[in-house]
């Protein structure tokens, strides 16, 4: 749709969509959403405690805040492609983590 506003709650409606999704599959993709904040929704979902993929890239998340650490079981983490600065601090307690992209980042 060319009406930005359509495009927007289509997005938002793609979040809502892969939330539910989550809770069976392990997987979470929210790439390419036009995210500009970490969507923290996800997080108060019991479901993503399970969570072993998410994918955040190509968005406009400029930060990932501690409480990300909650996802104990999370084994790849996709955040490249945004303009994080700092590298997320609770993504080091998360000890399952095998994989994190942050190319094409802003890190250092």
């Amino acid at each position: 749709p060319s009406d930005p506003a359509m495009l927007t709650l289509e997005k938002t409606e793609k979040v809502r969509e892969e939330v539910k999704a989550s809770a069976y599959s392990n997987i979470m993709n929210l790439s390419f959403c036009c995210l500009k904040a970490f969507p923290a929704q996800i997080l108060v979902n019991e479901s993503v405690l399970k969570l072993k993929r998410l994918d955040l890239s190509h968005n406009s998340i400029s930060e990932i805040p501690a409480s990300i650490s909650i996802l104990t079981g999370l084994k790849e983490l996709w955040l490249q492609h945004n303009p994080l600065k700092v590298f997320p601090i609770g993504v080091q307690q998360i000890v399952k983590l095998e994989l994190i992209d942050i190319s094409h980042t802003l890190i250092e």
